[in-house]
């Protein structure tokens, strides 16, 4: 009996259909996926071209800068635990018309109360298409602003130089000297006891 029963036991092993293995590509997709929003600094796990669902779509207003998409799918998932798993073929086939094809792998980003879809293509080595499919709005980071435009400032022009005329000399006038007076006639010597002035002139006494 104890025999029949451990061949039995032994049949149900040997022919019981053995649990499908998960591909290697999912696999990577998983792997790929969680160190990304894990480390928060692989905004390369998303194509430069990624694709978006139509709620992301609406949310993000047609941007399609992958670079801000990640932040923004960072910014929602930080601080939760994070789980990536496969979809189903249920699952998967439930979503083949947001993504369009089911030839890659499509798994779940689940950080807290949010959910992603995500389709990840092994040759490529990143995420083409993103979906959020639960959880509150996810808000791209502000742009940064523009640089300032420089206004050229015109230069006043020099001033002229100011040139100050020097008064020119007023002309020296010479003064010539008046011309001596003619001498006087010189009178009659006479010799006196008291002369004058003019006595004396008069004997040949210089002026």
């Amino acid at each position: 009996m104890r025999a029949r029963i451990a061949c039995i036991g032994l049949a149900a092993i040997l022919f019981a259909d053995p649990a499908p293995a998960q591909p290697a590509a999912a696999r990577e997709g998983e792997a790929h996926i969680r160190s990304a929003f894990t480390s928060h600094a692989d905004p390369g796990v998303l194509a430069d071209n990624v694709k978006l669902g139509p709620a992301l779509r609406a949310e993000f207003g047609g941007d399609t800068d992958s670079r801000r998409i990640y932040a923004a799918l960072i910014e929602r998932t930080a601080g939760k635990p994070l789980r990536v798993r496969q979809l189903t073929p249920d699952e998967a086939a439930s979503h083949a018309s947001l993504v369009g094809s089911l030839g890659d792998p499509l798994l779940v980003l689940e950080a807290g109360d949010a959910a992603f879809l995500m389709q990840y293509v092994t040759g490529e080595k990143d995420v083409v298409f993103v979906e959020q499919l639960r959880g509150p709005k996810v808000e791209l980071p502000p742009q940064a602003p523009p640089p300032a435009a420089v206004t050229t400032v015109p230069m006043a022009p020099e001033p002229a130089p100011v040139v100050v005329q020097k008064p020119k000399p007023a002309p020296v006038v010479v003064q010539k000297p008046a011309p001596a007076p003619a001498p006087k006639p010189r009178g009659e010597c006479v010799i006196k006891p008291v002369m004058t002035d003019d006595d004396l002139y008069n004997c040949g006494a210089r002026p």
